[in-house]
């Protein structure tokens, strides 16, 4: 698993990780040395020395034997150094743990993004939204911070009980038997208790995610067609069984402290029973007493934190197990790779002899397709549905690579300048996507208001007739539309899904039955507009609609 974790982290958060490592080992020894120095101190107050210490010990240091108060400080400020190093290296440690954490999801989001569209096509986006949000989340705060503790508990627990069994070996040895028996059993009882655990967690999460997506995405269907209920007991199911499973991991996570506070005052009783039994004198055992719960207050909690990260590090192997898989084990380079060349001018779009099959389908979707289109022309294109007509503006957009056949723009084939195809394509489809921001935002989609064009902006507000709208509106282009352009009309968030690929002063547009469902009216008008430009740019258009079709220059079928 750790092999795995290293996988995925990139070089400079391997170095990280390792400054953090040897800076737990530096804390595990001065934890070790707010022990040791216990005994010593408390034999310089009395002021005799005993088999277990040497006074001079505490005298090279210049602390006078018997003099109370310069003992006790000498350990305060001990104590207070040792806890300021630890505040400053936990305050590193949590920012470096969340800076990865940001990191992975970046990473993660930029992967996917870079893959084909195929990858979309076999992918469930409830899945993929999961992975970027908690996968990672959980893959930073359970695995790497998990190990990280372990090493730094464990690494205190060994150099403490070191200590103690260099001044009491029989005694350490008899309460260290008792006390790992114990320790054997809590941890086979918690890997039965979690086997499986974190993937069940993941599932849920994943089903949960979906449900709200699905539930969302239809509210007018769900409110409509009263199904509030059904989606609520369809959210629950998940939710409830997801709960459930954090409810095991919670009690395992908890469960140690409360064994462990129990068996160690246990085992502390066997240590001084033992240590009574070996004839120490009353001081000695004072001292021994005194470091022995000095040491208590340490180990208890530190031996039940490495538990807890065991269970931590286990519940999240599935995390480390779908990043390495999603960035380590499956990595290939973007098929789609953009080779350079100048700006194209759209002269012609040729298909050739083409041909598509999905890898799930055994039947051709397209089959043997051929046409040209000439710069300036306006396109109709008519299918019956589920004929392919969709697929072929998806492979047309370069989104998916032809079974056979070709797609040629001005001679070249469009996988040779993809990037740059692309570029100068305007994509309308018929489910528009709007996002919860403003319209000026909705239109500019992917570029920043720091540098808007404002020339393409007037160009396309006037041609989608946009500008109308907004002279109506208060905030004009600064009016937020709502989740989905719910405070707009269908035909007014046509326009402005219209504004948006002209914005980009495209050379080629495409209307995937972008003016389905509106009113006739509304219809006539924006196509009238449209019509306007075509010599400015050439369309392709996807529609059944007699009266859209009336607007084109030539209809080819499917």
């Amino acid at each position: 698993m750790i092999s795995k974790v290293l996988s995925v982290l990139e070089v400079n958060q391997r170095r990280q990780i390792l400054y953090l490592l040897l800076g737990t080992i530096c804390l595990a020894t001065l934890e070790m040395g707010s022990v040791a120095i216990l005994g010593p101190v408390i034999q310089s107050i009395y002021g005799n020395s005993s088999k277990f210490f040497e006074i001079d010990l505490i005298s090279k240091i210049g602390i006078p034997q018997g003099n109370i108060f310069v003992a006790l400080l000498f350990l305060c400020i001990f104590v207070i150094a040792k806890n300021l190093l630890a505040y400053f290296f936990q305050r590193k440690f949590s920012k470096t743990i969340f800076q990865l954490k940001a990191n992975l999801s970046q990473r993660l989001f930029k992967k996917y993004l870079s893959q084909n569209y195929q990858f979309y096509l076999q992918s469930n986006s409830a899945d993929l939204i999961n992975n970027i949000s908690n996968v990672t989340s959980i893959f930073a705060q359970h695995s790497v911070m998990g190990i990280v503790n372990l090493i730094a508990d464990s690494l205190i627990v060994v150099l403490i009980l070191g200590y103690l069994f260099y001044i009491q070996p029989l005694g350490m040895l008899v309460a260290s038997i008792f006390f790992g028996v114990i320790l054997f059993f809590v941890n086979a009882k918690a890997k039965r208790a979690l086997d499986g655990v974190g993937f069940k967690r993941k599932e849920y999460e994943t089903a949960g995610l979906k449900n709200l997506q699905q539930t969302f995405s239809a509210i007018r269907e769900v409110k409509v067609s009263g199904s509030e209920d059904f989606f609520l007991s369809k959210y629950a199911l998940s939710n409830y069984k997801n709960a459930d499973v954090e409810t095991v991991i919670q009690i395992h996570q908890s469960l140690p402290k409360l064994w462990f506070e129990c068996v160690g005052l246990m085992t502390l009783v066997i240590l001084l029973m033992t240590t009574i039994y070996l004839g120490s004198s009353h001081e000695e055992l004072i001292i021994l007493l005194a470091i022995f719960g000095a040491a208590a207050f340490r180990l208890i909690p530190a031996v039940s934190r490495i538990l807890g990260s065991v269970q931590l590090v286990r519940s999240s192997q599935y995390a480390v197990q779908i990043l390495f898989d999603q960035m380590v084990a499956h990595e290939t380079e973007n098929e789609y790779i953009s080779v350079a060349q100048k700006k194209i001018i759209f002269s012609d779009l040729c298909i050739n002899n083409l041909c598509f099959k999905y890898p799930s389908s055994q039947e051709l979707t397209i089959t043997n397709f051929s046409v040209k289109v000439k710069r300036g022309e306006v396109l109709g294109l008519v299918a019956p549905s589920g004929s392919g007509k969709s697929t072929l503006i998806t492979l047309i957009m370069g989104l998916l690579n032809p079974t056979s056949g070709k797609i040629l723009v001005n001679d070249l084939n469009i996988t040779s300048c993809l990037k740059d195809w692309q570029g100068i394509i305007g994509y309308v489809p018929q489910n528009i996507y709007l996002s919860d921001e403003t319209i000026l935002e909705n239109i500019l989609f992917s570029k920043s208001t720091d540098v808007l064009n404002q020339q393409a902006l007037e160009y396309a507000l006037k041609i989608s007739k946009v500008d109308h709208l907004i002279k109506d509106l208060p905030e004009g282009l600064n009016t937020r539309l709502g989740d989905f352009g719910t405070r707009f009309s269908g035909g007014q968030k046509q326009r402005i899904a219209i504004a948006r690929a002209l914005y980009r002063q495209p050379q080629l547009m495409i209307l995937d039955e972008a003016t389905t469902g509106l009113d006739a009216q509304v219809e006539s008008d924006i196509f009238s507009t449209l019509v306007e430009i075509k010599y400015e740019v050439t369309m392709i258009v996807i529609s059944h609609n007699q009266a859209v079709l009336n607007h084109c220059d030539r209809v080819v079928y499917l």
